[in-house]
């Protein structure tokens, strides 16, 4: 699994909170997330879509769908992997330097 794979799995299941997520899954979307935002702050750098007006609305759109979504479902997904109630999905989410540490450390259990 390569990360723009495994971020690209992660966007198609925004809504999808059951089954799990390996620690793999996860960290190859984080990897996937951090290469695509470079590269979309890169384009949004060299056409001049500013933060102001519509370039704000769109981002904040983007990320919405592109980002928190799928991001809380793959949270819920791996805190379901390593057994933990999903509600905390929402505090890891908050808090996103807490879940890496806590998600790279405890496997899962299968």
């Amino acid at each position: 699994m390569n990360p723009i794979t495994a971020y690209i799995s992660a966007i198609k299941q925004p809504f999808n909170y059951s089954g799990t997520a390996s620690r793999l899954e996860y960290w190859m979307c984080v990897v996937g997330y951090i290469i695509l935002s470079i590269i979309i702050g890169l384009v949004c750098s060299l056409i001049g879509l500013d933060m102001s007006g519509a370039g704000r609305v769109v981002s904040v759109i983007l990320g919405l769908f592109l980002v928190f979504l799928p991001g809380l479902a793959l949270t819920a997904r791996r805190l379901n992997d390593i057994g933990w109630p999903v509600f905390l999905a929402i505090c890891f989410i908050l808090f996103p330097v807490i879940s890496w540490i806590i998600f790279g450390i405890i496997p899962g259990r299968k």
